[in-house]
């Protein structure tokens, strides 16, 4: 039989990792820690492997900081033996010590061994519940995000909307349910709306609708306000181009333009209206922005 070995992660694993990882979780239909987290940690943080000849039969990897570890994959398969896995524990251990850790801590779901955790003094806490929330910004996106003046708003909004029932229903079901729950869209056949407008006289509740959408979809807000766009020497055309592309740079976003008549006048008229040119140019953005994911 061929020996099984312990060593450090290697960039040529990666592709076992996956398969690996596959294999672990395929019973699991929530793993702990996503397939891009455990790359990432592969890539960046700690972790070590076992091998059997070319093949990668273990993998354990972990992540620290202020004193406390995370164990984000451990995995063998199958026919590996609890002495792989303990060999695979006790390097990773050693590989986080220089860390300084007063604990290391791994989350597992309730169907899987303990086996190998309580053998290498793993202890069990009983009546602990796991909770995690998704962020609603990626790391890449913050200054993209700023440039444009965005920002995440607090959670509840939606909630806080009183009175116009009828608006609200409305917007709940067409807008907000369908965007916010995709599976149950696609499910049922609904096209949610890329683009809605909200009209009525000053103070009727317009931005606070777009707000609260932004708060209960828990997506970037963006409020582009035409007074500010033609400030960039750009004229108003470029500056609502230069919006939209930065925009583009968001994976999600709810983007409110306030009194937009004031870039989206009529076209046609003799002479033709000064701004027709950026009523055209905000026509096609829209246009290809509601064509996007997202």
């Amino acid at each position: 039989m061929t020996r099984t070995y312990i060593r450090d992660f290697h960039g040529d694993d990666l592709d076992q990792i996956v398969r690996l990882w596959g294999q672990v979780t395929r019973e699991n239909e929530w793993p702990i820690y996503s397939l891009a987290e455990v790359i990432a940690s592969c890539q960046q943080d700690h972790a070590v492997v076992a091998v059997q000849g070319e093949l990668l039969v273990g993998a354990a990897v972990g992540r620290g900081a202020h004193a406390q570890g995370w164990i984000v994959f451990f995995g063998t398969i199958d026919d590996a033996g609890s002495e792989v896995s303990s060999s695979l524990l006790h390097a990773l251990e050693r590989k986080m010590a220089p860390l300084g850790l007063a604990k290391l801590s791994v989350l597992i779901p309730e169907a899987e061994g303990l086996g190998a955790f309580t053998e290498n003094g793993f202890h069990v806490h009983h009546s602990v519940r796991y909770l995690e929330r998704a962020m609603p910004i990626q790391r890449r996106e913050i200054d993209a995000l700023k440039e444009v003046g965005g920002r995440i708003l607090p959670p509840h909004l939606w909630d806080r909307v009183a009175g116009m029932t009828h608006e609200k229903t409305l917007l709940e079901e067409r807008l907000v349910t369908p965007l916010a729950r995709p599976e149950l869209a696609e499910r049922f056949g609904v096209v949610p709306p890329r683009a809605v407008m909200l009209f009525g006289p000053p103070g009727t509740g317009k931005t606070t609708f777009a707000r609260a959408v932004a708060s209960r979809l828990d997506w970037p807000f963006v409020e582009l306000f035409p007074s500010r766009l033609a400030d960039g020497g750009s004229g108003l055309a470029g500056g609502l181009r230069a919006s939209f592309e930065t925009i583009d740079e968001l994976e999600h976003a709810v983007v409110f333009i306030d009194e937009v008549e004031e870039i989206a006048s009529r076209r046609g008229g003799t002479p033709p209206s000064p701004t027709q040119g950026v009523t055209n140019e905000l026509l096609k953005l829209v246009a290809d922005f509601r064509d996007r994911e997202g």
